[in-house]
């Protein structure tokens, strides 16, 4: 089964986008808030597709903190 997800980012996260917040901590928070979506929804293994990126910075933050909340890749 193959889902595809996006999310979209509250008021909240915006103020957080603009405001002094460093880049890897809101990565934190989007792999937080992927990871939480997903589990209410029922889904624990996904596959990470980097997209060409490395995996370091904000990839690795991301992924590292939707891991800490429970998702398996």
């Amino acid at each position: 089964m193959v889902v595809e997800a996006k999310t979209k980012t509250s008021s909240e996260d915006r103020i957080a986008r603009h405001s002094r917040i460093r880049k890897k901590e809101v990565a934190k928070k989007v792999g937080e808030v992927i990871a939480k979506s997903c589990l209410e929804k029922g889904i624990t293994k996904v596959a990470f597709d980097r997209g060409g990126y490395p995996y370091h910075g904000r990839i690795e933050a991301l992924a590292a903190a939707a891991r800490e909340h429970g998702l398996q890749f």
